[in-house]
C-alpha cells in the first residue's frame, strides 16, 4: 500500500506488482522481527532466573507485538501468485509464533524445565522458518 503510493508520487502509474508484493511483505515481516526481539528479551530474563520478569515481558510486549504482526501479515494484499504464497507462509508463521508465546508463558509459570526447554526449541524452529521466509522475500520473485 505504501509502496504503491510512493511509486505513484514519483510518476510511475503502473508499478510492478512483484515489487509491490515484496515491499508489503517486507513491511509485514518487520513486525514479526519486532516480536522475535521481545522474545529474546524474555529469554534473557528467563535464563537469568527471572521467570516472573520474563512472563511480564511476554504479556506486556510480546503478545501485543504478535497481534500487530498477525494484523500486518493478514492485511497484505498480495497481487501475484508468489506474493500470495509468501503471505500464506507469513500468516502461518506469525500464528505459530503467537501460539508459541502462549505456550512459553505457561511453561515459565509452571517452573517445569522440560516444558520451558520444549517451548524454547519450538521458538528456535519458528525463527528458522522466519529466516528462510525473510530470505525468500528479500530476494523476491525469481
Amino acid at each position: 500500500m505504501i509502496a504503491a503510493a510512493a511509486l505513484v508520487a514519483i510518476g510511475c502509474d503502473h508499478p510492478d506488482p512483484r515489487v509491490l508484493d515484496r515491499s508489503d511483505l517486507k513491511s509485514a515481516l518487520s513486525l514479526d522481527e519486532a516480536t522475535a526481539k521481545t522474545l529474546g528479551d524474555a529469554d534473557r530474563e528467563s535464563r537469568a532466573g527471572h521467570e516472573e520478569a520474563a512472563v511480564d515481558i511476554l504479556k506486556r510486549t510480546s503478545e501485543p507485538a504478535a497481534k500487530a504482526a498477525f494484523d500486518g501479515a493478514s492485511s497484505v494484499a498480495a497481487r501475484t501468485a508468489w506474493g500470495k504464497k509468501q503471505k500464506t507462509e507469513l500468516v502461518a508463521l506469525v500464528t505459530d509464533r503467537k501460539n508459541a508465546i502462549d505456550e512459553y508463558e505457561v511453561a515459565l509459570e509452571s517452573h517445569v524445565d522440560e516444558l520451558v526447554l520444549a517451548s524454547m526449541n519450538k521458538q528456535i524452529e519458528i525463527e528458522r522458518r522466519a529466516r528462510t521466509l525473510f530470505t525468500e522475500v528479500d530476494h523476491g520473485v525469481r
